[in-house]
């Protein structure tokens, strides 16, 4: 939505929930709008465009609705095995003259192959910009020699019982998927 009504929706959703769930909880809430303007807001949208308020909470709705997906498949892929937290980089050549699809099917092709479950994304470095992948794959182990076009690095990751552990690495891992410089990405996983 080219006007950004979606991003006030999405502050107006935010506040509605801070203020009906979170309260209840006892929690602090953190909210960029007072419940107050929210609906006055919500009263204006529905009142003078209805139809594009309604498709920004259809976007809204679908992007929470991804972020939970994505949740969940990497909180059963951390708890019924070991995983691999890897990291792709490409070299200087092959940056130069591939185009991003082609990096992305590299990507893919490479964690096809273990014929496991996995779940991956782009992203872009914080200093330069870089373009490079995060994925979780849950194998025992892979080879780091067979990505030709870069980099390959990875960290295990241990099935555990340790729940807190579990939703910091599922919350690191989302964090990396959702964050804005990947926005309009498309993740990469198997089905």
């Amino acid at each position: 939505m080219h006007n950004g009504l979606h991003i006030l929706q999405k502050q107006v959703s935010k506040s509605f929930y801070a203020d009906s769930v979170l309260r209840s909880y006892g929690e602090v809430i953190h909210s960029t709008l007072p419940i107050e303007k929210a609906f006055e807001l919500q009263e204006y949208y529905m009142t003078t465009n209805p139809t594009e308020w309604n498709e920004a909470r259809k976007i809204n709705f679908a992007y929470y609705s991804r972020v939970k997906r994505l949740k969940k498949k990497i909180a059963k892929m951390l708890e019924s095995g070991n995983c691999i937290f890897l990291t792709f980089t490409f070299t200087d050549k092959v940056l130069e003259t591939t185009n991003a699809d082609t990096r992305r099917q590299k990507v893919r092709r490479y964690l096809s192959s273990y014929n496991c479950d996995y779940v991956a994304n782009i992203d872009f470095g914080a200093k330069n910009g870089r373009e490079h992948y995060h994925a979780l794959i849950q194998c025992d182990k892979v080879d780091y020699n067979a990505f030709d076009y870069g980099a390959l690095n990875g960290e295990k990751v241990r099935s555990t019982n340790d729940f807190v552990k579990l939703a910091k690495y599922i919350s690191k891992l989302t964090n990396h998927a959702i964050k804005d410089t990947c926005k309009g990405s498309r993740m990469i996983y198997n089905r």
